[in-house]
């Protein structure tokens, strides 16, 4: 250890369920992270709830996970008050294409890494 101390657990719930995800497609953390374009050891950040993806590496990581994205959002803390599934709000995200999906996403991290922009 080099002195750092450990980041706080601030996506508990994130964490753990790339993680089932993964060993659930047995998949090792490099073997994932290589899929996805990042390091294992960001990945193990991100499975131990220390780290939060940004909105394009949430989606790779859903895609690579077999996952529709909607199913890690909320975890991931980019949609705090994300509707239940069968929300109609919640259908009519899934059945948005990828990209527009992919830039809601991006505003919403935008907006919660600069509060005074929320309406």
């Amino acid at each position: 250890m080099d002195g750092t101390p450990p980041r706080p657990v601030r996506y508990p719930a994130l964490g753990a369920f790339l993680a089932e995800r993964r060993t659930a497609r047995l998949l090792t953390q490099p073997e994932l992270a290589a899929r996805v374009g990042i390091s294992p050891g960001y990945l193990a950040q991100v499975e131990g709830g220390s780290r939060r993806p940004s909105p394009e590496v949430l989606q790779r990581l859903a895609g690579a996970l077999s996952v529709d994205v909607t199913d890690v959002v909320g975890r991931a803390g980019y949609a705090a008050a994300l509707p239940p599934a069968d929300d109609p709000e919640t259908e009519a995200f899934r059945a948005l294409s990828l990209p527009l999906k992919r830039l809601l996403l991006r505003i919403a991290a935008a907006i919660e890494d600069a509060p005074d922009l929320a309406i």
